[in-house]
């Protein structure tokens, strides 16, 4: 009876711990998700206002790249005036990702 009680209770016990963890890493992830979305959606903008273009032909490729990549890209979109050369770098970021897998 008192080791039934015991792993009654280490089952309970674990679960909880288990739903914590769980809630935790779901909240993180989502977090980190929302952060990127934002980013994206920021960089998004930023091009199609300088270069003239709309958000949507641009964030199917702007999702694709890297944290890093992204990063890279809000420092370019400052120095260079024309798009074909950020699409280019853009195109070579694709490139490179294939390569590495």
């Amino acid at each position: 009876m008192l080791a039934q009680y015991i792993r009654d209770q280490g089952m309970q016990q674990g679960m909880q711990q288990g739903m914590q963890q769980g809630m935790q890493q779901g909240m993180q992830q989502g977090m980190q998700q929302g952060i990127r979305q934002g980013e994206t959606n920021l960089l998004c903008r930023l091009i199609a206002k300088k270069y003239n273009l709309t958000p949507d032909q641009l964030n199917a490729d702007i999702e694709k790249l890297s944290a890093k990549a992204l990063l890279e890209l809000g420092g370019i979109i400052l120095k260079w005036n024309s798009y074909e050369k950020v699409n280019a770098w853009i195109r070579q970021q694709e490139i490179n990702k294939t390569r590495e897998h």
